[in-house]
């Protein structure tokens, strides 16, 4: 199934719908942008605990009352940053990975040094944890998380099956499933406290490593299958 990057859950949080008119959503397509640029360093300076429209409406240099013309509630607001967010990272990704001549050892260590260090970045640190605080409490952004990770998977799952035809994607899913999971705990390990007895460059090398063997196992399984079938009892 091929999924459109922009508009992953278009259908659960539409920045547009906070606008009246056809004519008006074009005049104010940049006030959005602005809000939701401020709202994103609102988020990241100040927490959710700290995150209020005043503070968003002044950052922004508007008045509060042009802030909840397009976005009446808060939430409605910080859900709409939330998607812009995810399908920003969906779309550097996407052109990360759009090289068609590396090779797939090159795709996989590419995709893990820049999953790692995007991970343990201090900005990437601190939404990512506001994120995920604010889906333990509203059903609404909760869903649109667990929507990202879906898709995230099997954007990576499509993009890894490009440079590897012959690998079944039992075992790709396996290990886009292990390539998130190691990204994301290196966040909550590194985001804090950079120096661990195990470095940053070394998870890099450790999580090349296992990703490479996993294919390389399954290669192996193949051509013992095709041997084992083609053996005369």
């Amino acid at each position: 199934m091929s999924i459109d990057t922009g508009s992953f859950i278009a259908n659960k949080i539409s920045i547009e719908n906070f606008s009246s008119t056809p004519r008006q959503r074009s005049d104010s397509t940049k006030t959005v942008d602005y809000i939701l640029d401020a709202a994103h360093q609102v988020l990241v300076t100040k927490g959710y605990a700290g995150f209020t429209m005043r503070l968003v409406a002044q950052s922004a240099g508007i008045s509060p009352g042009n802030l909840t013309y397009h976005f009446p509630r808060k939430n409605a607001l910080l859900r709409a940053l939330i998607t812009r967010i995810m399908e920003d990272y969906l779309r550097q990704l996407d052109a990360m990975l759009s090289d068609p001549d590396i090779s797939s050892e090159q795709e996989t260590e590419k995709l893990v040094h820049w999953f790692f260090w995007d991970n343990v970045s201090e900005g990437t640190v601190r939404i990512s944890r506001e994120i995920w605080a604010m889906a333990l409490h509203d059903d609404d952004i909760r869903e649109a998380v667990d929507d990202f990770y879906d898709v995230l998977i099997e954007r990576l799952v499509e993009m890894l099956k490009r440079s590897r035809p012959n690998t079944e994607k039992a075992t790709l899913i396996e290990i886009v499933h292990i390539l998130v999971q190691l990204a994301e705990g290196t966040a909550v390990l590194f985001g804090t406290r950079r120096k661990r007895t195990v470095s940053v460059e070394r998870m890099i090398e450790l999580a090349t490593q296992l990703l490479n063997s996993l294919e390389s196992n399954q290669g192996t399984e193949a051509e013992n299958s095709d041997l084992n079938t083609g053996q005369v009892v």
